[in-house]
């Protein structure tokens, strides 16, 4: 795959239809070394469980949990 095409950053919600976030990091560590190493996973949920929070917070692809909604102060201090 052409690697300018791959997403530098993936803004994940945990409550999504058909597939939850926990089943895209599942797909997600499937994919290449090349292409899961290249991409930043920020998981971007209004969950509050702690279950939810430790879960996600603890994959090794998450590199920060953030409470919804999204604000542009921490937008523009992202990184990456």
């Amino acid at each position: 795959a052409n690697e300018s095409a791959m997403p530098q950053l993936i803004f994940l919600d945990l409550n999504m239809p058909v597939m939850d976030g926990f089943g895209f990091l599942e797909e997600f560590e499937k994919l290449s070394e090349r292409v899961r190493k290249n991409a930043k996973v920020i998981v971007l949920s209004s969950s509050i469980s702690p279950e939810d929070i430790n879960r996600a917070s603890t994959n090794q692809y998450v590199v920060k949990y953030v409470n919804k909604p999204l604000n542009e102060k921490y937008l523009e201090a992202i990184n990456f």
